[in-house]
């Protein structure tokens, strides 16, 4: 028989939950190599000894390197309330895999849905980052990040709050839109204090920040909207331009 060998080591078994977050890789050290192994699909890792050569063959030579997945440290994170719209900067701390941030939002820091999303800098992934929320909601804002790792699992940054007033600033001048009846138990109008020549949306929201209506009004027409289905309480509405989506004015009103 000859000195050398053909052999065969089969990965498997493990318990995949104890090991999310984590990479695992096969160390040869007989020739010097390391791979990334999935050890929960039984796979195979064939390998070759000579029975001269202890190394080849000791206890030493296969080890089983786990490692952390790479994860995402934020240095700063702030958002700031510029012209009606939310401006949200990172700055990214430490290398992290490819991919991308997605940006989420919610009205009570407990319900957050995503609004957008940012890629990674593939050539320095260590780099500031920003992302603008032109439609925020009236009232409170909450931002979070959120970075899915290459194992699913998810991970989250701090979450920071705007609020964003109900008065409107428009080439300089303040104003507010004006609803009547207010209170209304049935039907509302909107004055919005300027002529009305381009197309526009209304919406609606409850005090959650939830939008429960919109609507397309053309240009010229009259606003208006059926609140008679609404429980009663306070709403708040808000007129956006179709054409560029900017704030045209919010205000509120009660339902009775």
């Amino acid at each position: 028989r000859g000195a050398a060998a053909n052999r065969r080591a089969r990965l498997g078994g493990g318990r995949r939950a104890a090991l999310q977050g984590y990479s695992v890789f096969l160390q040869d050290n007989y020739i010097n190599k390391s791979t990334q192994r999935e050890i929960f699909s039984n796979s195979v890792y064939e390998f070759s000894i000579d029975k001269l050569i202890r190394a080849s063959f000791g206890s030493s030579r296969l080890v089983l390197i786990i490692k952390p997945d790479e994860c995402f440290v934020l240095n700063s994170f702030t958002a700031t309330a510029i012209n009606n719209f939310s401006h949200l900067k990172w700055i990214v701390e430490k290398k992290i895999n490819v991919g991308g941030f997605e940006i989420e939002r919610s009205s009570d820091d407990k319900t957050f849905s995503m609004i957008g999303e940012v890629k990674i800098n593939a050539l320095n992934p260590s780099a500031n980052y920003n992302f603008i929320d032109k439609s925020p909601l009236p009232g409170a804002n909450y931002y979070r990040l959120k970075k899915v790792l290459k194992n699913n699992q998810k991970m989250f940054s701090n979450s920071v709050l705007i609020n964003m007033d109900l008065k409107i600033n428009l080439t300089g001048n303040d104003f507010t839109i004006q609803v009547y009846p207010n209170p209304s138990s049935s039907e509302i109008f909107v004055n919005l204090n300027l002529e009305n020549t381009a197309s526009s949306d209304m919406s609606i929201f409850d005090v959650k920040g939830k939008r429960i209506q919109k609507i397309n009004f053309p240009a010229n027409s009259i606003i208006k909207s059926n609140v008679s289905l609404l429980k009663e309480g306070l709403y708040f509405l808000e007129i956006r331009s179709s054409r560029d989506n900017r704030i045209i004015g919010q205000t509120k009103f009660y339902k009775n």
